[in-house]
């Protein structure tokens, strides 16, 4: 399963881009957060949801594990599809759906085309008792910020090193603080606060 994409931006239109990364073209769905943040001919790192379905394989891409994180609880709420799940992550940054969440505000969910009353509703219940067990990603309150290289980087060498995407977020997070820090660095700062509880 694709997890990662890291890579030249070839195409971006309505929802999609279309990233080449080793010589092959991916296209990939994502939320406004990411379209307003890539470019066409310049480099884009994405975690990736890699869905297969019976008429095909479908990719949708992310800037921050937390951002995919609320994707894929967002996607096991009956009647919640790929398509609602970014429509809200295009309306909403992680926080803004933290607080609508907490503060069960389906109001705010039914502002946006083709979400129901009870498909709010229904998010909302069901996100309630998730919120806490999402993976932690780079926010602020003024929406998603991408991580720098180094970072995501060193995230994606923890993965390989069988952490999980959440895990390694959290471990990067917490020893990223000087961002000068080079990848090398990163990773071993976070091996270090995973065995020894200091960075």
């Amino acid at each position: 399963m694709i997890a990662y994409l890291r890579g030249t931006v070839l195409l971006k239109q309505a929802g999609q881009i279309i990233i080449e990364t080793g010589g092959v073209g991916y296209e990939v769905s994502v939320p406004l957060a990411v379209l307003e943040r890539v470019h066409e001919g310049q480099e884009a790192a994405l975690f990736v949801h890699h869905a297969v379905r019976d008429d095909g394989h479908y990719l949708y891409g992310f800037l921050t594990l937390q951002q995919r994180g609320w994707f894929r609880e967002m996607i096991r709420v009956s009647g919640v599809g790929p398509k609602i799940a970014l429509l809200i992550l295009s309306g909403f940054d992680v926080d803004m759906l933290t607080q609508i969440v907490r503060n069960q505000d389906s109001a705010a969910l039914i502002k946006l085309p083709g979400v129901g009353k009870k498909t709010a509703e229904r998010l909302l219940i069901e996100l309630n008792d998730r919120v806490a067990r999402l993976p932690v990603g780079v926010a602020s309150s003024q929406g998603i910020i991408r991580p720098s290289s180094a970072k995501l980087d060193a995230e994606e060498a923890l993965i390989a090193l069988g952490y999980k995407p959440g895990e390694a977020a959290q471990l990067i997070e917490r020893v990223g603080g000087d961002d000068d820090a080079d990848t090398d660095t990163l990773i071993r700062r976070a091996l270090q606060l995973k065995f020894t509880g200091k960075p």
